[in-house]
């Protein structure tokens, strides 16, 4: 949230200092309309958001600041006597299976996917309906499927079987912060990957880097 923010002029704040940044967007915000989008909040400290919501009281009445969590603690605590929380519900059961079979089969295969499909919909139960998750497990089944192409209907049934019954569904999210199913979507990678996806955690959050750049680190420590 302290991001350095640069004038027309080519002039910044300094990113670590607060007070700064907020005094600019103070005078940025006076007597304008905006709207901030605060997406996936986990910290629910009042203090650090009452701190961030500063600048912002000096907009005019027509500002709004929308936040997005999955945790009713922190909507208790940016909720006002005016705006009350809005609580999305979940996907629809059919529609999330819909979601989930779309990356999970190949669109021109013409195996029979009955038996898969009875345990595809206990997986979607799992999930809770969703979509995120629901998307990369299946994406994830679809491209284990595509490695063992020549594998009998059986054996692709068992692989299915075999993420159904992980007992990385029985992690509470009190704890690990990260939902189940993208757990098991790192669990099942190939080591080649894992190896390459845990070197991004070296980079700090919302850290933007390219592409082509990440691939030359890769290369540089062998993991290709």
């Amino acid at each position: 949230m302290t991001k350095t923010v640069t004038e027309k002029t080519g002039n910044s704040c300094h990113p670590n200092d607060l007070d700064t940044v907020q005094n600019h967007l103070k005078d940025k915000l006076e007597g304008k309309k905006f709207l901030v989008v605060v997406d996936d909040v986990w910290s629910n400290n009042r203090e650090g958001w009452e701190s961030f919501l500063t600048p912002f009281e000096c907009g005019s009445d027509g500002g709004h600041t929308v936040v997005t969590s999955r945790l009713d603690s922190v909507a208790s605590m940016v909720k006002t006597n005016h705006i009350q929380p809005f609580n999305l519900s979940l996907l629809h059961e059919e529609d999330c299976w819909l979601v989930f079979a779309k990356h999970a089969f190949f669109p021109t295969e013409s195996r029979d996917r009955s038996a898969l499909e009875i345990t595809g919909r206990k997986i979607v139960e799992k999930y809770k309906r969703l979509p995120l998750t629901v998307q990369t497990l299946g994406s994830l089944l679809r491209t284990k499927d595509h490695e063992k192409s020549l594998l009998r209907t059986k054996d692709h049934e068992r692989e299915w079987i075999d993420v159904l019954y992980n007992e990385i569904w029985e992690f509470s999210e009190d704890e690990s912060s990260i939902l189940p199913g993208l757990r098991i979507s790192y669990y099942y990678l190939p080591s080649n990957l894992k190896r390459c996806f845990v070197y991004c955690s070296l980079f700090p959050k919302h850290y933007e880097f390219e592409r082509d750049e990440l691939v030359l680190l890769w290369m540089a420590e062998d993991l290709l």
